[in-house]
């Protein structure tokens, strides 16, 4: 692995993607399939993945390190979230953006429970959700978490802060883009009705 590791470092991402799946290989017949170190192996080869564009298997990777690092540190646990983190990007490059707004809900709601519906971790994920589920045309879902991430930032950076402007602004233009559609698409169907009227 640490051969893998040094290939990674040097960008050389084919030849690390070979030694980390040969460690898996190598892991998985020592010490079975849920050994801790299999999700280790198996975060390095997703990074790999992720930089080739191999998003579908960079996404199953990091799910694996995300199911064994929950296992073996907890749900909470920073290497948790980061696992899990990778996958919605993996998943979201992909376009398999309903899935990966399905894990990030599942790191939001661990992150509240644990932190709180406020803080400064919570409220990023949050706002990340929204941003998943806008690239998925996720309307209703991502303006309701945009909204909310607005709400929230507030709280958790302060109402001047960088972030809460950066929140703020995404939320506002998102609305303005879903309200200009639907006016847009009221004036087409009320144009299509004075045509068919015409018609009669």
């Amino acid at each position: 692995m640490n051969v893998g590791v040094q290939y990674m470092r040097l960008r050389d991402y084919d030849k690390a993607l070979l030694y980390f799946r040969e460690a898996l290989v190598i892991f998985k017949h020592l010490y079975g399939d849920n050994h801790p170190l299999i999700g280790s192996v198996s975060y390095n080869k997703a990074i790999v993945c992720f930089n080739l564009g191999r998003y579908e298997e960079a996404a199953d990777a990091y799910l694996t390190a995300f199911e064994l690092y929950a296992e073996s540190m907890g749900e909470d646990h920073p290497h948790t979230f980061d696992a899990g983190n990778g996958a919605c990007d993996a998943l979201a490059a992909g376009g398999n953006f309903r899935q990966a707004a399905e894990i990030k809900t599942k790191i939001l709601n661990i992150q509240t429970a644990v932190l709180g519906n406020s803080h400064p971790l919570a409220v990023q994920t949050l706002y990340n959700l929204a941003r998943i589920e806008a690239g998925g045309e996720m309307i209703a879902e991502a303006l309701e978490h945009y909204a909310l991430a607005a709400e929230r930032a507030v709280e958790a950076f302060g109402a001047e802060s960088n972030n809460t402007q950066i929140i703020t602004k995404q939320y506002l233009s998102f609305k303005d883009l879903v309200e200009g559609n639907d006016k847009e698409n009221e004036e087409k169907g009320e144009e299509n009705q004075e045509e068919e009227n015409k018609e009669e």
